[in-house]
């Protein structure tokens, strides 16, 4: 962060991918990071706004060659609010998990049409919040909502 004199993250990734049967693939991934401010007043103190963990898993669903199913549930653990330097306010919980839903049809490539669902569950979460003098600014984030789309593919 340029806003911070110094920093330093130091984690780990993990990832899985499994494809138990042709038509279908399985995923998952895990980050686990201890981010830190490294000088100043709060040396020693998590970033604010950094999660130390996160992840997603879920799985592509293959049933013809040009229809693909993609479902994904993405996890957010806890993270303290910015301008929380000493994480000192325990009363938003920014753990949350949210789950999406894809539909795609590649007629011939490079042409994809794709419509999704973000949030399926309609999950009440904010990915940003801000602790000020006067209060706590949560910014929520979108319930669910659909996209729609086309997509055009070149390889260089």
């Amino acid at each position: 962060n340029v806003n911070y004199e110094r920093t330093r993250r130091r984690g780990v990734e993990l990832e899985a991918e499994s494809q138990p049967c042709p038509k279908v693939r399985l995923f998952a991934n895990l980050t686990l990071m201890d981010p830190e401010l490294l000088d100043g007043p709060y040396d020693g103190n998590p970033i604010p706004g950094i999660a130390p963990r996160s992840g997603s898993a879920g799985l592509t669903f293959l049933p013809t060659g040009t229809l693909t199913f993609d479902l994904r549930c993405n996890w957010v653990d806890d993270k303290t609010m910015v301008n929380d330097w000493t994480a000192a306010d325990p009363s938003w919980g920014g753990s949350y998990v949210v789950v999406d839903a894809k539909l795609s049809f590649t007629p011939v490539k490079p042409l994809t049409f794709y419509v999704g669902v973000n949030n399926l569950f309609d999950e009440q979460y904010a990915e940003y919040g801000i602790c000020r003098p006067d209060g706590l600014w949560v910014y929520p984030s979108p319930g669910r909502n659909v996209v729609a789309g086309v997509k055009i593919t070149k390889e260089f």
